[in-house]
C-alpha cells in the first residue's frame, strides 16, 4: 500500500512538473502570423512584399537593432518573418528576416510613405 501511495505520488509530480512547463514555458504568441506575399519581378530586380491592400518595397538592410516583435510570415513559410519597426507604424515601415546562415534584417517602407525620417536615412540602400 505504502509502495503505491510513493509511486502515485510521483505520477502527480510529474504530471504538475508538465503542465506548470506547459503553462509558463510555452511560446507566448498566441495569435496567428499576418500572412504577406512576396512578389518578384526579375525584369526589374525588384522584390515586394504585400500585405492585404499595402504593398513595401526594400528601402534598406541591416536593421536588426531597430526590430520589435514578430507580426507575419511571407508566404506561409515559418522562416520568412515579418516584425515591426519599433516606434513606427507597421502600415508604414516593417522589417523582414529570412533565419538562414548570413541572413540580414531588410527594411521595408509602404509604396505610399513619401516623408521618411531622417533617422532611417542611414540605412537606405545606395
Amino acid at each position: 500500500m505504502k509502495k503505491m501511495l510513493i509511486a502515485l505520488s510521483v505520477i502527480v509530480i510529474v504530471m504538475g512538473f508538465f503542465m506548470i512547463k506547459s503553462l509558463f514555458l510555452t511560446d507566448s504568441h498566441s495569435e496567428p502570423y499576418e500572412r504577406f506575399s512576396r512578389i518578384t519581378n526579375i525584369a526589374q530586380s525588384t522584390v515586394i512584399l504585400k500585405r492585404g491592400e499595402v504593398t513595401y518595397s526594400l528601402f534598406g538592410s541591416e536593421v536588426g537593432e531597430l526590430k520589435g516583435r514578430q507580426i507575419g510570415i511571407v508566404d506561409g513559410d515559418e522562416r520568412d518573418q515579418v516584425f515591426i519597426l519599433q516606434g513606427y507604424s507597421s502600415d508604414e515601415w516593417i522589417i523582414e528576416y529570412y533565419d538562414v546562415l548570413m541572413s540580414t534584417y531588410d527594411l521595408y517602407k509602404a509604396d505610399h510613405v513619401t516623408d521618411i525620417p531622417s533617422i532611417l536615412e542611414q540605412y537606405r540602400l545606395r
